[in-house]
């Protein structure tokens, strides 16, 4: 009886630091929520709760619970020391999620061919996620001197349905997205100063995009279970190729960095999959 209790006390605890990191990546420039779903091992089976929630509201309740948690004390605490931790130690912030994405990369692979085996044609479908996020990465740079200014209540919710989106889509960054339209400094003001309205405008829209794309994102990995995953890989590398910082400084504290993004992402990848392997 104390062991299992034991193991689901770090279950819970493994899902929760999960969620932080889910929230972080979803805040951090350059960072997908969804890809560090992912490298979590929870992807799949945040999007088969939330999109099958009545069918078992306990269970997914439970499962969906100690994420949340984690969430908001992940988006939280990145926006409370986001500016100082990116003006002092960008590139070491940074090379820490490109371990957690590298980290990510075996169970990317595993879980796309867990059902067939790897054919040759799921690469035309990791080469399309390349594809799509190259172009978001150049249509960034195009409207790079947007400059964050005021936000509405009714840009907030747009903003709160972007931030969905990119949780819900692996490998789609919503800071970059928000900072395209100039709303992203005045989100994390908002966030920061707790501005309530514009937060109740933020997760409104976040639930409205959630519930209108969660089922078809759920069809879709269900239907095409291995060309999606290979999308969603080609996203993730992409994605680490994009946002690597150029240049040598500090090149050895920044590997280390790496390095810790990698170990950690693979022992929470493989401490979940086991408690998963445990429930079934």
């Amino acid at each position: 009886m104390e062991k299992t209790r034991s193991a689901a006390n770090a279950a819970l605890l493994k899902k929760i630091i999960a969620g932080v990191l889910i929230g972080m990546g979803a805040i951090l420039p350059g960072v997908s929520g969804g890809v560090m779903a992912v490298s979590m091992g929870l992807y799949e089976g945040m999007i088969q709760a939330v999109s099958n929630f009545f069918k078992k509201p306990k269970q997914n309740f439970l499962f969906l619970l100690p994420i949340g948690i984690g969430g908001v004390v992940g988006v939280l605490i990145t926006t409370g020391v986001l500016e100082w931790s990116l003006t002092h130690y960008e590139n070491q912030v940074i090379f820490l999620f490109m371990g957690f994405v590298v980290g990510s990369i075996p169970s990317i692979v595993s879980e796309a061919n867990s059902k067939g085996g790897f054919k040759a044609r799921y690469l035309w479908a990791g080469l399309a996620g390349v594809a799509l996020l190259v172009l978001l990465w150049l249509g960034e740079n195009t409207l790079a001197e947007n400059v964050d200014a005021g936000i509405t209540n009714l840009q907030a919710a747009l903003a709160g349905g972007i931030m969905s989106a990119g949780t819900i889509i692996p490998g789609i960054s919503t800071s970059f997205m928000l900072m395209y339209l100039g709303w992203y400094q005045p989100v994390v003001e908002a966030l920061n100063q707790m501005n309530i309205p514009l937060l109740l405008c933020l997760g409104g829209g976040f639930v409205v995009v959630s519930l209108l794309i969660i089922k078809a994102v759920n069809w879709l990995f269900e239907r095409f279970h291995g060309y999606a995953y290979y999308a969603v890989l080609g996203f993730t590398i992409t994605s680490m190729v994009l946002i690597c910082p150029k240049g040598s400084e500090g090149l050895l504290v920044n590997l280390a960095m790496m390095a810790a993004g990698v170990v950690i992402s693979l022992l929470l990848s493989k401490g979940l999959s086991g408690h998963k392997e445990s429930e079934d």
